[in-house]
């Protein structure tokens, strides 16, 4: 898991990351989004929490309850699902969790990282975003 609290961890994944240009610069313009809405205060803010998932992070969802799904960070259960679609044809998930009031996390990925069985459970839980 890559976490993306940081712009030096940003600018690290920039450097370093095998994912698309067109996922990475979705990631950067939600991320420069956020600060602009929280005008000059810390951003993230705390209790906000953004990751990329990785294959080895191993989504799994829980079948006898089909809104959760674990991975290396613990169990969750999302608010909601988006999936974009590039014009070069990949496909990447966002995931958002709210933790309680005041915390959540975001969880980022690539369509294709993952088993079959969480690849037909994010597509049955997502939103076409555009």
């Amino acid at each position: 898991m890559i976490d993306l609290t940081s712009d030096a961890q940003f600018a690290t994944l920039l450097q370093n990351s095998a994912l698309p240009n067109e996922c990475l610069t979705f990631i950067h313009d939600y991320m420069q989004q956020l600060r602009c809405a929280f005008e000059n205060e810390v951003c993230p803010p705390p209790g906000q929490w953004f990751s990329i998932l990785e294959n080895a992070d191993q989504l799994i969802p829980i079948l006898h309850d089909q809104t959760a799904f674990s991975c290396s960070a613990g169990t969750y259960y999302p608010e909601y699902i988006e999936r974009y679609t590039f014009d070069n044809g990949h496909t990447f998930y966002k995931i958002y969790v709210m933790l309680d009031n005041e915390c959540s996390m975001t969880f980022f990925f690539l369509q294709g990282i993952h088993s079959t069985e969480a690849e037909q459970w994010l597509l049955a839980n997502a939103d076409q975003a555009y």
